[in-house]
């Protein structure tokens, strides 16, 4: 848990960063209220996208209302708890801890009548291939894969030539994939 490492090379990505970047961006777009659905506890990635969405928040001058932040694993996200999170909250935007946890809540969403991207955005991480086939192409955080490869070779490789080494951690950057779920535009 953070802030103990391992004596083993970390690579990882940047999701705090992440989180900041998707949080801006809705906020830059004109959200006030800005769901984040997700268990930081069991993850030290949400954790960090959580922290990223306070940071946002911060930079911009607001406060996230805690009644905007739900810890719910992907068996909760029912059509009941986006009602719930509805009227109870009152957002206009949702970023779910993961692509998977966003299409889940989006789907209830539609079926409840709203039009994603245009009375609600929603958002996601790691763009996972089903993002961009959503019928609203899902605004996302991309984890590039390939740098994540050629990075954790790389310090294969410098562990293998030198045992001793200490490479510490390495963290890749992510990117921000803009689609029709937060701009109207499918």
């Amino acid at each position: 848990s953070y802030p103990e490492r391992s004596e083993f090379t970390r690579v990882g990505y940047d999701n705090r960063r992440g989180g900041m970047l998707l949080t801006d961006h809705l906020i830059r777009t004109g959200c006030k209220r800005i769901a984040f659905v997700g268990i930081p506890e069991v993850s030290t990635a949400v954790a960090n996208r959580l922290a990223g969405y306070h940071e946002a928040h911060h930079v911009h001058g607001m406060i996230a209302d805690p009644c905007l932040i739900h810890e719910a694993d992907e068996v909760d996200l029912t059509e009941p708890f986006c009602q719930r999170l509805i009227e109870q909250c009152q957002p206009d935007a949702i970023i779910g801890k993961m692509d998977r946890y966003t299409a889940i809540i989006g789907r209830h969403l539609m079926s409840m009548g709203y039009e994603i991207g245009r009375n609600i955005k929603l958002a996601g991480f790691d763009d996972d291939p089903i993002a961009e086939l959503l019928p609203v192409p899902l605004t996302t955080i991309r984890l590039p894969i390939q740098a994540f490869a050629q990075m954790s070779y790389a310090a294969l490789l410098r562990r293998i030539e030198d045992p001793s080494a200490d490479i510490g951690q390495i963290i890749i950057d992510t990117e921000l994939v803009i689609r029709g779920s937060t701009t109207g535009v499918v």
